[in-house]
C-alpha cells in the first residue's frame, strides 16, 4: 500500500504490475474503484477532543451514510486553563 499512488491506480492491470501479484490474482475479483468513502474528522476546543468517522456509500448519485462513530475525549488537566 505504501507503493499506491496518489490518484490511486487508473487499471486493475496497473496495479497487478506493481504489485507482483500478476501471476496469482484472478482479475475479476479486483476493481480499481469503490463506492465507499471513509471521512475521519477531529476537532479540539479546549480540554475536549471530538473525533468522528463517518462511511459513506454512493449509488447512482445518491449518497448513504452507511456507518457513523463518535468519540468524545476530556482532559483534565488541559495546561491552557
Amino acid at each position: 500500500m505504501e507503493d499506491r499512488p496518489f490518484d490511486g491506480w487508473s487499471s486493475v492491470d496497473e496495479f497487478l504490475s506493481i504489485s507482483g501479484l500478476k501471476n496469482s490474482t484472478d482479475k475479476k475479483y479486483l476493481s480499481v474503484k469503490s463506492d465507499y468513502f471513509l471521512i475521519e474528522s477531529s476537532v479540539k476546543t479546549n480540554n475536549m477532543t471530538w473525533k468522528m468517522r463517518s462511511l459513506f456509500y454512493q449509488n447512482k448519485n445518491k449518497w448513504k451514510n452507511f456507518y457513523r462513530f463518535l468519540v468524545i475525549t476530556y482532559e483534565e488537566n488541559n495546561p491552557n486553563h
